[in-house]
């Protein structure tokens, strides 16, 4: 009688797609137990009792095939935000990625990660004299008389200006990625409040081909024009990146010009990137512009789907949705070796 033997690359598929399926599950179980809690004040995860939540970072608790995998994050943040929040994610959903790029509109420091202010790549005639960049030096002054970032944050949260600069920050952060990091084969930009699940992305950018222009991510209409929410989360491929981080100074100098005129970061980016033949495309729920509140997991075609990101994630939500991932990682193996 003939018998089937998978491949070493089958059966370890099959174990990731398995646990693809137990994360799904232990996410609607944490799901259920938050809604009913209620949502967590944010104010209560800074960086003063942020080790209250994690235990201190390490990586002896990351897969080593997911420290080898060629993909770059890039996260963004801003001098506005909590980092607290930032922390939390570091410690958490970040902890087994190897390559790591924060960028910002202000040179920092969180929990030993360097933070980078890419709006020193904007053209001195626009950042030195333009209105929309008032906010931007008022963080430098201060930055500069010794405020931390925790001050920072506090002072400058809720202004009107901070969605102004983050028009700004879209383009800058692709080619602070590509400047930074090159070479790599993924580049994937989420927000401090993103939540990744690191293992269910790398199984699925394993079957994608990053030679190919790829721009995925999570597509609206506005105006009839289609631009992605940058709050889910985006992936590009290594050549996606190149069309765009290879364009001339022209290029970029007309879209400095005219990021003004836009309405968001959304826009900016997706109309840059769409001038270089790269549209977004969509892979709900994967990547699906939900929160942990509003992802429709009844929705058909949604069951049994690996959730990649999920966005507007507090510190309290991040730290037990981590803990819960591993608490499946550590079933799986027990189910391995029993």
């Amino acid at each position: 009688m003939a018998t089937f033997r998978l491949t070493r690359r089958q059966k370890r598929l099959l174990q990731r797609g398995s646990l693809a399926i137990l994360a799904l599950i232990a996410i609607i179980t944490i799901w259920n137990r938050l809604r009913s809690s209620g949502r967590s004040d944010l104010s209560r995860f800074k960086v003063s009792n942020v080790r209250e939540i994690l235990p201190p970072r390490k990586r002896d608790g990351c897969l080593a095939t997911y420290e080898e995998e060629n993909i770059v994050i890039i996260v963004k943040t801003s001098a506005s935000g909590d980092p607290g929040r930032l922390q939390v994610q570091l410690q958490s959903s970040l902890r087994c990625v190897k390559d790591l790029l924060i960028v910002s509109d202000l040179d920092a420091v969180v929990d030993g990660y360097q933070i980078h202010d890419v709006l020193q790549s904007v053209d001195p005639a626009i950042r030195d004299h333009d209105p929309d960049f008032d906010l931007y030096h008022a963080q430098l002054t201060l930055s500069a008389q010794g405020f931390t970032p925790e001050r920072l944050g506090d002072i400058f949260r809720g202004s009107p200006k901070v969605a102004v600069l983050e028009k700004y920050i879209a383009l800058q952060m692709l080619r602070r990625a590509y400047e930074e990091m090159p070479g790599r084969a993924w580049y994937v930009f989420l927000q401090s409040d993103t939540y990744l699940n690191w293992a269910n992305l790398v199984t699925w950018l394993e079957r994608m081909e990053a030679s190919q222009g790829l721009f995925i991510g999570a597509p609206n209409v506005k105006a009839g024009i289609r631009y992605n929410d940058l709050s889910s989360g985006f992936v590009l491929s290594a050549s996606a990146l190149h069309a765009l981080a290879t364009q001339p100074a022209e290029f970029f100098a007309a879209w400095e010009k005219r990021t003004a005129r836009e309405g968001s970061g959304d826009m900016v980016l997706s109309l840059a990137l769409a001038d270089v033949g790269l549209n977004v495309s969509g892979v709900w729920p994967m990547l699906g512009g939900d929160s942990l509140y509003e992802t429709a997991y009844g929705r058909a075609g949604a069951w049994c789907q690996p959730i990649i990101t999920l966005r507007g994630i507090d510190g309290e939500q991040m730290s037990e949705l981590w803990g819960l991932e591993r608490e499946v990682e550590q079933a799986g193996r027990k189910a391995r070796l029993g």
